[in-house]
């Protein structure tokens, strides 16, 4: 059987087509489960492109590595600020997308058969490409009870003489959870102490209600492989660009992968980047509270439900609440769409730690829908407790 075959689907895609059947049927829809936020570049950003044309071939590759002027400016804009000094010449690819920056990161610091640490619940598309290249999966829970925090004695405990490396996202998906930098820097001293790389997906820092982002790279950079998206923090999400960055010996392998797989990212996506991150790097002040507005709504709007148990998030776009009962998670997010137009996103297929939990996005739709979601949320698990209690 080949390899590919044993990896899971991710169940979008059947709640995508699920919704595209029941919004025909007439249903108004609303999206919960996306996780990206609704903030835009300048609308008139894809029109610079004929300028850009004029003293650039669109139609040619660029470095494989990506454009200088792209790389110089996530390095000053996003690294630095951090604390995390990178060379744009030799330690940052332009990717097209986080989740290729991931797949670059485990072909060049890991071998088939090497084990992979992935803190359970984790992001599902990082579970698929660890057991597409054939890496062994190791799940260490999170600490639900303690708002999804890690546990530093079953860090401890998963590691062995395999371990090759450790995936870490903060802030969370799925949890929304926000790592403290006391933690995270114990987990990347241990990486360092034993030759293990840390690889750091920081997709959604710019997406915090408290506090400021830590980025272990700029205490043990040897050992850290940082990993950042465009697509969160401009809503650049169709022009594909992320970013790996990491030593230089990591850059170098890098580099092979990207060769031999995409290339390059796209020129334009990469012209534009340059121009959106001049403009607004990232989320204003004014667009964070709205975001946390919205949160508060979806809390609110979901107190009291029978059979949710709500979790409280630090950051990113999304809440991750648990069943309580016997519908699965599954079963639960196809009726909620089919009976109440809401989607969501059942969380089985985040390992073992979301097995019976729901994640709830809040960074796509205004506090107004936000609100009637919430409202038909309660208002299935209701009425499900109500036929409970009856029998």
């Amino acid at each position: 059987m080949l390899t590919i075959s044993r990896v899971e689907s991710p169940v979008i895609f059947e709640l995508t087509a699920l919704a595209g059947r029941v919004r025909a049927s007439g249903k108004k829809i609303y999206n919960l489960g996306q996780a990206v936020p609704d903030i835009r570049p300048s609308p008139d950003l894809p029109g610079r492109l004929a300028a850009l044309s004029r003293s650039a071939d669109l139609n040619s590759y660029s470095p494989d590595a990506g454009l200088p002027a792209l790389k110089a400016l996530i390095a000053k804009t996003y690294l630095a600020k951090d604390g995390a000094a990178y060379d744009p010449g030799s330690e940052i690819i332009i990717t097209p997308g986080a989740n290729h920056a991931y797949f670059t990161a485990l072909l060049s610091v890991t071998d088939p058969g090497d084990e992979v640490v992935l803190f359970s619940p984790y992001y599902f598309n990082h579970g698929m490409a660890v057991e597409l290249l054939s890496r062994k999966k190791v799940e260490v829970r999170l600490a639900e009870a303690e708002g999804w925090d890690l546990d530093l004695a079953a860090f401890r405990a998963a590691l062995t003489r395999r371990t090759k490396a450790v995936t870490l996202v903060n802030p969370n998906n799925p949890t929304g959870a926000v790592f403290c930098r006391q933690t995270v820097e114990k987990i990347a001293a241990l990486c360092a102490e034993r030759g293990i790389f840390l690889i750091s997906d920081e997709v959604y820092d710019n997406y915090l209600f408290r506090g400021r982002h830590f980025r272990p790279a700029s205490v043990f950079k040897d050992t850290v492989i940082t990993i950042g998206s465009l697509s969160k923090s401009l809503g650049f999400m169709g022009w594909r660009i992320g970013y790996l960055a990491a030593p230089k010996r990591v850059i170098r392998q890098a580099i092979k992968v990207q060769d031999a797989s995409v290339i390059c990212a796209s020129y334009a996506g990469q012209l534009l980047a340059v121009e959106a991150i001049k403009e607004r790097p990232r989320p204003g002040k004014e667009y964070l509270a709205g975001l946390e507005d919205r949160k508060n709504a979806l809390r609110a709007g979901l107190a009291g439900t029978p059979g949710l148990e709500w979790r409280e998030p630090q950051g990113a776009l999304f809440a991750m609440v648990r069943l309580q009962g016997g519908l699965s998670p599954h079963a639960a997010a196809v009726r909620l769409l089919k009976e109440k137009g809401v989607i969501t996103v059942p969380c089985e297929s985040f390992g073992l730690g979301g097995r019976r939990h729901l994640r709830l996005s809040f960074g796509c739709l205004p506090e107004p829908e936000i609100r009637a979601a919430a409202a038909l949320v309660k208002e299935f698990f209701t009425a499900r407790g109500t036929r409970g209690r009856r029998r």
